[in-house]
């Protein structure tokens, strides 16, 4: 199974609620491009999982990245947005999965950690970066990287 892990796009600052900060025009232009990159390395995998953090701006971004592959649900994930246990929520999952890929959009630093944990890498998660790992499948759940891209790398 490929799980992608990434990180939301430019948002807006200053905002007196850190929750309701949405993508900023040029965020969302960014992150469109994003989501053309993973439609290209998915490559027509058509059974595809999408977790969000409820903030605005990892849901946005999952939006575009939903719109762009096809999938009609985005399964809001209250831990994304705080660091919760990945691997927990993974395990409980993983036996029940109706996904080739699951992609989870998520805040930093907790991409970096959960990537230190399953695949002994941490990355630099820059707004709009993504990773692919290859996961094993099995307690205790490991990942193998595959690919990790800054933003920028992908262009319409």
């Amino acid at each position: 199974m490929e799980l992608i892990l990434v990180r939301h796009g430019q948002a807006e600052e200053n905002m007196e609620n850190d929750a309701e900060r949405s993508l900023t025009k040029e965020g969302a232009k960014k992150i469109k491009r994003v989501a053309f990159g993973i439609d290209h390395l998915l490559d027509g995998k058509k059974a595809i999982c999408i977790w969000s953090s409820p903030l605005e701006r990892a849901w946005q971004t999952a939006q575009i990245i939903a719109d762009k592959l096809k999938v009609k649900d985005i399964e809001k994930i209250d831990c994304l947005s705080t660091g919760g246990d990945l691997l927990e929520l993974l395990g409980d999952w993983l036996p029940q999965k109706k996904a080739d890929c699951l992609i989870i959009v998520g805040h930093q630093p907790y991409l970096s950690d959960w990537s230190l944990k399953l695949a002994n890498t941490s990355l630099p998660f820059r707004k709009g970066a993504m990773a692919g790992y290859k996961l094993n499948g099995e307690l205790p759940l490991t990942a193998e990287l595959r690919w990790f891209t800054q933003p920028g790398v992908w262009s319409k």
